[in-house]
Order: structure tokens, then C-alpha cells, then sequence
């Protein structure tokens, strides 16, 4: 017969493989912030401001990376396409009614890239706190024949490569702050206008595929999206929003948007597109049929797309479950 104590040992050892999982999956979790490496690039001035430049025109432009870190980096520069986030500061909202979202993240030519950032072993006290290493970058903006009048801003973005075996660490911590590039083409009017020429529907599987016609009739290009539509008749309405897209100064782009046909039945409504470009809108209400859809079928219960639980969730109750009847059976 199998000695009684040989038995006792397994069903403890399951208790022991399973409360070691635990104690390890929440030491992965919880690694204490102040073992992390840390690695930190910055960007000096956060803001470039050019004046006016001409077309054909190409410019040195420099800026300073810095760190407060005590690690060497190899840093990446990206440029990319500005944004309208970049007028929500008091000094910039008066250029947004001037401003080209004409993509020119594609006129900055980086002198080196990557970019070797070292501490340089001593501490600089800066408004924003201390710095140990700096290096300044060189970069090109060539501004082509075609570019559109009035502003446009580019974000250059740093991104640091981190060592892969960071040893008993086991985790880094990057934080990066990015510089913008803010010039004027001149000379030339920017004119920031938009039109909603029509709104229309057709049947698309289960769905009905809302398009609001946009034509810009300004001359720069601007970023529009439908951020009110209702399609309603006597006895109920339903409401939501477009895509946002990029329309070029003479351009006319649909505005995509869809409605589910277990929505509305099928028949006539009227539709109402209320169009944003930032800082000028334009609406259009029309007539459309809902037909030709095929009918939507509610999901089966369980299939609805709730978030499943994690498999180690799933796991430790089994395991303890397990773990307790091979006791409780010894």
C-alpha cells in the first residue's frame, strides 16, 4: 500500500504550485515604480515659430532634444501631420481662421536621424526642472510650389530607442515631449470655407450608408465631419455622427456615416447633416428612402461581444478548486 504521507505531500504540493502562480502573476503586475528605469526626452522650444515663408523656399531649423535621465539613448525623429489641437492655447486661437491642414509633415528633411542623446554629467537647472544631457538637431523645411497659403504647424516627435536587457529592473518607464513647427506661406489668402451639397442613402447589407456631400470652396484644405445627422418622420428619429476627412480647396468628399436597419423600418424621412469644419459649418436637409436592406439580427445571448475574462481569472479558481478536492480526498 502507497505510505499515507506520500499522499499528503502531493495534495500539498498542488496548494504550494498554486499559491506560488498567484504570488507570481501579482509580483508581474506590481513592480515597484522605484526599480524602473527611467527614460526621459524632451524638446527645446516646444513651440518653433518661422514667420512667413514662400514657396520653393527651404530653411535650416534648429531645436534642442534634452533629458533629465542618466541613460544614453539612440533617439528617432518623426514628423507628423499638425493638428487643430495645437490652437487651444489663448496665443494661437486667433491663426486658426488662417490655418492649412494641408499634410506637410512630408517637407521636413532631419540632417542626422537617429539622434545620439548622452548625459553629459552635470545637472542644469532649467524653468522646467533639471537637464543632464542635450544635443541640438538640425532639420530642412522645404516648402514646395504647391503649398497652400496661410499657417501650417508639423509636430516633430523624439523617439527614443530603450535597451532590451535592462537587468533586474525588468521595466522602463518613456516619457517623450514633442516640438510643433508653426509657419505662414505667404504670400496668398487662406480662406477657410465649406459646403453641404446634398445628403443621400443607399442599402449596404443590414445597414443604410448615410454619405453628406461636402465640397470645400475655400483654398486651403480643411477637416469636415457631419457630427449631426437625424433621419426622422412624424413618429421617431434617430441621430448620430459622419467620419472625419481631409478636403482639399475645390474638393468634394461623402462624409460616410451607417445606420442599422432594425433602427427605423423601411420608408421615407427626412434627414438633417449639420457639418463641422472647425471654425465654419454648414447644414443640408433633404429627403431619403430607407429600402433594400436586408433585416439585422440581434446577436444570440452570450455572443453579444461582452469583454471575456482574462485565462488567468479562469485559471486560479480551477486550480484552487482542484487543489482542494485532492485534499480533501487524501
Amino acid at each position: 500500500m502507497e505510505p499515507i504521507y506520500y499522499k499528503i505531500s502531493m495534495a500539498r504540493l498542488a496548494l504550494y504550485a498554486m499559491f506560488a502562480a498567484i504570488i507570481a502573476i501579482a509580483a508581474l503586475a506590481a513592480v515597484p515604480r522605484s526599480l524602473a528605469q527611467q527614460f526621459q526626452v524632451g524638446v527645446s522650444p516646444p513651440v518653433i515659430s518661422m514667420g512667413d515663408v514662400a514657396r520653393g523656399e527651404s530653411r535650416v531649423v534648429k531645436f534642442f532634444l534634452v533629458t533629465a535621465s542618466s541613460n544614453e539613448m539612440l533617439v528617432s525623429l518623426e514628423s507628423q501631420r499638425g493638428t487643430l489641437d495645437f490652437f487651444t492655447k489663448d496665443e494661437y486661437k486667433p491663426l486658426m481662421g488662417q490655418y492649412s491642414e494641408q499634410d506637410a509633415s512630408g517637407w521636413i528633411n532631419f540632417v542626422t536621424n537617429p539622434v545620439e542623446l548622452k548625459p553629459s554629467g552635470n545637472q542644469v537647472r532649467t524653468r522646467g526642472g533639471f537637464i543632464t544631457g542635450w544635443q541640438e538637431v538640425d532639420f530642412v523645411l522645404n516648402v514646395p510650389g504647391d503649398a497652400e497659403p496661410g499657417y501650417h504647424t508639423v509636430t516633430i516627435l523624439p523617439k527614443p530607442s530603450v535597451p532590451v536587457d535592462l537587468g533586474p529592473q525588468g521595466v522602463n518607464i518613456v516619457a517623450v515631449v514633442s516640438t510643433n513647427l508653426l509657419f505662414r506661406v505667404a504670400p496668398g489668402e487662406a480662406a477657410r470655407k465649406a459646403e453641404v451639397l446634398d445628403v443621400t442613402s443607399e442599402p449596404s447589407g443590414n445597414r443604410y450608408h448615410i454619405r453628406t456631400f461636402v465640397k470645400n470652396t475655400g483654398t486651403v484644405t480643411i477637416s469636415c465631419q457631419a457630427d449631426r445627422i437625424t433621419v426622422s418622420d412624424s413618429s421617431t428619429s434617430r441621430t448620430f455622427k459622419s467620419s472625419l476627412d481631409f478636403i482639399g480647396p475645390g474638393e468634394t468628399v461623402a462624409l460616410s456615416s451607417y445606420l442599422d436597419s432594425s433602427e427605423l423600418p423601411a420608408g421615407s424621412y427626412q434627414v438633417g447633416s449639420d457639418v463641422s469644419c472647425a471654425t465654419v459649418s454648414s447644414s443640408k436637409q433633404a429627403s431619403i428612402s430607407l429600402t433594400g436592406a436586408s433585416v439585422a439580427i440581434p446577436p444570440l445571448a452570450g455572443q453579444g461581444g461582452q469583454p471575456s475574462l482574462p485565462l488567468y481569472l479562469i485559471a486560479i479558481p480551477i486550480a484552487a478548486a482542484i487543489a482542494y478536492l485532492i485534499y480533501k480526498r487524501d
